[in-house]
Order: structure tokens, then C-alpha cells, then sequence
């Protein structure tokens, strides 16, 4: 098994998409394409802020989803279905791989600048903005295994 992708810091992340720019040939494994993936994880970042759209059980949130939570952090990154939209999230289209780019350094710029209080998270429940910010690089870094550049 490959070594997973790790970003410790939302900075890493942004270094990340600045060289997936500079890319001439992008491929992806998996059911979604470069946009669709970027979207994705965006869809995530907004929905830090504005509140996801069908959160799990409580109960699941404050055990399963918490406890996942809390390995993930441990070992500094993430595994999940990477063709798996968000619960009730609108559905996302193939598009272009630098609307993606964007649309994700976009979202991320917002939620560093957000000083008001984050949504808990569909699976792990209620998080900090630092733990957010560690989840979001995790799940980001998760996709980017499924790039090939």
C-alpha cells in the first residue's frame, strides 16, 4: 500500500494546489473526475461554516464518528470512500480542473478568515475550528491520493 498523502497545515494544502496547477496532465483514479473531487472537498470547507445538509444521528456522531475522528487525527490522516458525496449535498458535474483549484482556495481563504462559530460535522459531530482545520487537510489529502501528476 502506497504511502497516504499528508498535509499538516491548510499552507501545505494551498502549496499542493499551486503545483496541481502547474500540472499538464492530471489523472484520477476512481469514479470522479479532478473537478469533481475539488468540489467535493470545497462542498466540505462551506459546509464547515453553513452547516451540513443531513448530519448522521447524534449518537453516531458522539460515538462512531467521534472515535474515527480521533484515529484519524492520531496518525495525521484520513481513509474514505472518495466517490462518496457529502449526505444531501448537491450533486457535482464534471467541470475543469482549474475552476476546482480555485473553488477549493477559495473556500479554504473563507474558512481561515471565519470567526464565527463552525457547524459540527455530518460524521464526527461537533468539532473545534482547529480540529476542522486538521479534518479538512486530512480529507483533501485523502483525495489527492487519487491524483496522479
Amino acid at each position: 500500500m502506497p504511502k497516504p498523502t499528508i498535509f499538516k497545515s491548510l499552507d501545505e494544502v494551498y502549496y499542493a494546489l499551486e503545483e496541481l496547477k502547474k500540472a499538464d496532465n492530471v489523472t484520477v483514479e476512481g469514479e470522479w473526475d479532478l473537478y469533481q473531487n475539488l468540489a467535493h472537498c470545497s462542498q466540505t470547507v462551506e459546509f464547515s461554516m453553513k452547516g451540513f445538509p443531513v448530519p448522521r444521528p447524534r449518537i453516531f456522531q458522539l460515538t462512531v464518528g467521534l472515535i474515527a475522528f480521533k484515529v484519524f487525527d492520531s496518525r495525521g490522516y484520513m481513509t474514505h470512500d472518495t466517490n462518496e458525496p457529502v449526505p444531501g449535498a448537491e450533486l457535482i458535474s464534471p467541470n475543469g480542473k482549474l475552476e476546482g483549484i480555485l473553488r477549493l482556495q477559495t473556500a479554504l481563504e473563507k474558512f481561515e478568515k471565519w470567526n464565527q462559530p463552525v457547524h459540527p460535522h455530518f460524521a464526527f459531530g461537533p468539532l473545534t475550528k482547529d480540529e476542522f482545520a486538521r479534518a479538512h487537510c486530512m480529507h483533501i489529502a485523502n483525495h489527492f491520493d487519487e491524483f496522479q501528476y
